[in-house]
């Protein structure tokens, strides 16, 4: 089996684990939400909140690495179920060259992400939540040292980018409460995403250039984090 069939084939098993897990966290929130006593479904209502993140990220694309991701959150809650939350994420990986691709270098992507989130709370600490919803991302692109060298070497600069980006999101997590405006929390998303970008070969000793376009380069990735949530009262 090929490297990138044995990622295809990790991804593919990732997405599945994480629909049925938190389908399974679902379905058991919303059987002990029907017995909760009376006090507790009066409890909650809309909160703000602030949330940090960090893990790891896992682009699906085998030419790209793994890397510590980092992530911040904003979350508005409508009632003691529904939110909406407005965030980002930070993920950086080295990139193997390929043909009709990206040379090697650093691939940096931040998106911006707007979530819908269901939450269903267990007793007083724990809120399993699912969230879904659009992201923008931030792309930029940095060539090795080495591209750069041997390239000027031959007399030519070599600039790459990738453009910027739509995409989508879903995933889930628990929150545990330890205390009234502080939460522990562990947090899986997927983000699914393509874009383009451009290639220009400039001539050091004369006005002539090359230019070239990528197209399909795909920004998949899946990101493990643990964090912490602050509410206002």
């Amino acid at each position: 089996m090929t490297k990138k069939r044995q990622w295809i084939k990790i991804i593919s098993m990732s997405i599945f684990l994480l629909f049925i897990g938190f389908s399974t966290i679902l379905t058991f929130a919303i059987e002990q939400g029907t017995v909760r006593k009376p006090d507790e479904n009066k409890a909650g209502g809309s909160r703000i909140g602030l949330g940090f993140l960090a893990g790891y990220g896992l682009f699906s694309d085998s030419l790209y690495s793994g890397s510590m991701s980092f992530g911040a959150a904003f979350t508005f809650g409508f009632s003691r179920n529904l939110a909406v939350e407005l965030g980002g994420i930070y993920l950086k990986g080295n990139v193997d060259s390929a043909p009709e691709s990206l040379s090697k270098g650093k691939l940096t992507t931040m998106p911006l992400q707007l979530s819908l989130m269901g939450r269903f709370p267990v007793g007083r600490k724990l809120t399993p939540y699912v969230l879904a919803g659009g992201s923008y991302f931030l792309n930029s692109f940095t060539l090795d040292r080495t591209v750069i060298d041997g390239w000027n070497t031959v007399g030519f600069t070599l600039t790459e980018k990738v453009d910027k980006s739509f995409g989508f999101h879903f995933g889930g997590g628990l929150e545990f409460a330890l205390g009234k405006t502080l939460s522990a929390c562990i947090d899986v998303r997927y983000l699914l995403a393509k874009s383009k970008g451009s290639w220009i070969l400039k001539d050091n000793k004369s006005p002539l250039e090359s230019i070239g376009t990528f197209s399909n380069l795909k920004l998949n990735s899946l990101m493990l984090a643990i964090g912490l949530k602050y509410f206002l009262k």
